[in-house]
């Protein structure tokens, strides 16, 4: 799991998409299907221990975010928050 995701994200429920561009994260939340809010902010993966995080930099005002990063690969990405899980099909 050495690669960097890059591309469009879509949650399988449409509640978000991640965008990302090099070392810069767009986040998009929906309510239904209309927009919700959006983030945008650098991120980088990090490694602690045998585990994968995104570290987002300006989440919200609480400062950095960390979201474990389950399984990455050529079009899926599943990520755990808050001991939910969410499955991110690639889009574009």
């Amino acid at each position: 799991m050495n690669a960097q995701p890059i591309g469009i994200y879509l949650e399988d429920e449409s509640r978000f998409e991640f965008d990302f561009v090099k070392h810069l994260l767009k986040i998009k939340f929906f309510k239904e299907t209309q927009p919700a809010g959006t983030i945008v902010s650098p991120f980088r993966m990090i490694k602690n221990e045998e585990t994968f995080y995104l570290l987002i930099h300006n989440y919200d005002r609480m400062g950095e975010r960390k979201i474990m990063i389950e399984s990455i690969n050529q079009n899926e990405l599943v990520i755990n928050h808050d001991n939910t899980s969410y499955k991110l099909r690639k889009v574009a």
